[in-house]
């Protein structure tokens, strides 16, 4: 299903949530049917028994809370207890790595509270917890993801779902609620997560091209900031860099280079470093068939320099390559 078929598809759920269901969509608070939290109030394990085929199978027997329903509506109100059975399977010696079914690979503990995303048809939540309608069973901190993709999509939502026909009369329209959404997310950069940057490109993404000269310098500025929750930098930072690579051309790659390497100036950045130096960073700067110089890219000689330290510090070859580039080797 294509951007402007899931548009086409998404319907709104009763309940007053404004997050739609869009089947296909790349966001999964808008893919999923259901979102709600959960608190565990009992586990009750079942004993392990061996199957013919060689797996090892159990019951797990859950008490639950239902503490809000966060997309759609449920059949019992918050605060009622209910009761989920679900299949765990092993292989022999307590492997589970390969074992069939969402239940035998979900870690489960009495007095936590979890964040259920569903697939599933209906409204009961016994049942939306089932294999295989359900897509995602999380802390319970994701909620504040779903809530703020909730919020945006209240303000922007009606404009971002529209269909990018560049005739339509709407189209300045769509440009500012772009940005304004960005905006919204940079002013809340440090607590958005990994769903809420799905849901963010999965809004921006079908107008990105048609407003890059805006948009690209407002995403950038959220993945550049020194403060921005390391998962939502990450939720951003590959859907761009796809689109450089789709696109190609000097400038936009130049752009996100120079971002790129900044990061690697960041401290709290690092978790992110070794992954960005072996693809976006290596493939433009290195691999790619636009050979920009170094000096084009990062002009302070002093700065070039101190991403070529931060190389150093890497084992692999392709840091190697890149700290090169970057000495003009």
């Amino acid at each position: 299903m294509n951007d402007q078929e899931s548009r086409q598809a998404a319907t709104a759920l009763p309940g007053g949530n404004p997050l739609p269901y869009e089947p296909g969509s790349s966001a999964e608070v808008l893919s999923a049917t259901r979102i709600f939290t959960v608190e565990v109030l009992q586990v009750s394990p079942g004993a392990w028994a061996r199957e013919p085929g060689g797996l090892e199978h159990r019951q797990l027997l859950m008490k639950l809370r239902l503490l809000e329903a966060l997309k759609g509506p449920l059949r019992i109100p918050p605060g009622s207890v209910f009761d989920l059975d679900v299949p765990q399977n092993r292989e022999g010696g307590s492997i589970v790595a390969d074992a069939p079914g969402f239940w035998s690979h979900a870690k489960v503990s009495s007095g936590q509270s979890y964040l259920v995303m569903s697939q599933g048809g209906g409204n009961n939540p016994a049942e939306l917890m089932q294999d295989p309608a359900i897509a995602e069973f999380l802390t319970a901190a994701v909620a504040g993801d779903v809530k703020e993709a909730a919020a945006a999509e209240a303000q922007f939502g009606s404009l971002l779902r529209e269909t990018a026909d560049s005739s339509n009369p709407r189209r300045s329209g769509r440009r500012s609620a772009a940005l304004d959404l960005l905006n919204f997310t940079y002013a809340r950069r440090q607590t958005p997560r990994g769903f809420f940057g799905q849901y963010l490109w999965a809004r921006i993404q079908p107008v990105y091209t048609q407003f890059e000269a805006d948009l690209a310098p407002a995403a950038l500025r959220i993945v550049e900031a020194e403060d921005t929750n390391l998962e939502l930098r990450a939720a951003l930072l590959y859907p761009i860099y796809d689109m450089v690579l789709a696109l190609g051309r000097p400038q936009r790659i130049t752009a996100f280079l120079r971002a790129a390497l900044a990061l690697l100036l960041q401290p709290s950045a690092k978790p992110l470093w070794d992954r960005l130096i072996q693809v976006p960073i290596y493939n433009l700067a290195v691999a790619g068939t636009e050979r920009l110089s170094a000096e084009e890219v990062v002009p302070s000689a002093a700065g070039r320099a101190r991403i070529a330290q931060v190389l150093a510090g890497f084992p692999f070859q392709r840091a190697a390559e890149v700290r090169n580039w970057l000495e003009g080797k």
